[in-house]
């Protein structure tokens, strides 16, 4: 993966590429966005550019022996940490160097844009989180602490930093405040909050901006050949997040069956019956809270497509036309002195499941405040 691969994001592109020209290139660099944009598919091609051999026109040459190997992900300095989880399969006390084959046919297949949920779902994650735990802080400790005699750099990719265990932080500080000379840390995070002080405290950070709709279109028609306006509602609907539009596009049955929970999760409130709100939150949360969090993140964007609808009497989204009069019915209850609590309502309730809040006690609250905000249509 290399830049020109890369939809949109060229202001990001060139600030990385004028770091190495300027030499500014700090030891450890936070890419800080949201789900579903470019920060692991920049990150891999920033390496590819630190270790070419014959870089040029603000991008790697793509066909150097170093360019070949990291296109691969198969460089020898090129080193991916990531969360898991133990299981059957692998050991109880697992490093990512255990799941680097799944993490590599990871990234191929999502282009680098699949989400955390998508990679749970890849290794047999069903419940609970991963984790970067201290087994991967001592194996990158041992690493990077080898000669390099192949590469300019040594690069870490550390992928969602905020699940680092909090028994392995000691140790990462330990090398950031110490780094081996000619290493680069990436560290990818999706929450910077949720980042200890004393690790963003040692990282230069670069926010990394969602895609645009034009972005998400174009790649939705280059990779899978549909016709421009199936990919432009994709886009809309998606809201910059690249892989919820993919998933929209590869799973239209999920699209359904997340359409009609979401329709019934709606009824539920307006009718604002305890005795259906109670059996309802049981059964949903169930879901990894990674499922959670798409899902309020989807049902903030189809209540921003209901005022759209209502207000305009136009839609933007891609429903499917057996949904479509439901959806319209439905919409004629979402309107501008409803529209503010319902987003700070969600907003708030993904903040505090992010951090590891209870999801039942979290979902019923926001139930419960959502049943009150449609009394004020």
């Amino acid at each position: 993966m290399f830049f020109k691969d890369i939809y949109g994001n060229t202001a990001v592109k060139h600030h990385l590429v004028r770091m190495v020209e300027d030499n500014r290139l700090s030891h450890a660099i936070l890419f800080s966005g949201q789900e579903g944009d470019a920060k692991l598919q920049l990150a891999i091609a920033f390496a590819a550019y630190l270790n070419c051999e014959n870089p040029h026109d603000g991008d790697a040459c793509g066909k150097c022996p170093s360019c070949i190997q990291m296109e691969k992900l198969s460089h020898p300095e090129l080193h991916f940490i990531f969360p898991i989880a133990g299981s059957v399969k692998k050991s109880s006390e697992p490093s990512s160097s255990d799941y680097i084959e799944e993490w590599r046919d990871f990234i191929t297949k999502t282009d680098g844009l699949g989400t955390l949920s998508d990679w749970y779902d890849s290794i047999g994650v069903t419940t609970g989180q991963g984790i970067i735990n201290a087994n991967d802080c001592n194996n990158i400790i041992r690493t990077l602490s080898y000669t390099s005699y192949q590469s300019k750099y040594k690069v870490v990719i550390m992928w969602m930093i905020e699940r680092l265990f909090h028994a392995a932080a000691p140790k990462l500080l330990k090398i950031l405040e110490e780094p081996p000379e000619d290493t680069l840390f990436i560290l990818i995070s999706e929450d910077r909050s949720a980042i200890l002080d004393t690790i963003l405290s040692r990282t230069q950070t670069l926010s990394i901006p969602a895609f645009t709709a034009n972005d998400v279109s174009s790649y939705l028609q280059a990779r899978f050949n549909i016709p421009a306006e199936e990919a432009a509602k994709f886009a809309e609907f998606s809201d910059g997040n690249a892989a919820m539009a993919v998933n929209m596009v590869l799973s239209p049955e999920s699209n359904s069956n997340f359409f009609d929970e979401f329709i019934q999760w709606m009824r539920i409130c307006l009718q604002a019956d305890m005795l259906k709100i109670l059996p309802f939150v049981d059964d949903f949360s169930k879901n990894n809270r990674e499922k959670v969090l798409m899902f309020l993140r989807s049902s903030l964007s189809l209540l921003r497509q209901a005022l759209y609808l209502n207000t305009t009497g136009k839609m933007s989204i891609p429903i499917p036309e057996s949904q479509m009069a439901t959806f319209t019915k439905f919409a004629q209850f979402v309107s501008p002195s409803n529209i503010t609590i319902f987003n700070t309502a969600i907003n708030q309730t993904i903040y505090r499941i992010e951090r590891n809040g209870l999801i039942p006690l979290l979902m019923t609250n926001l139930t419960i405040n959502l049943c009150r905000a449609f009394k004020k249509k």
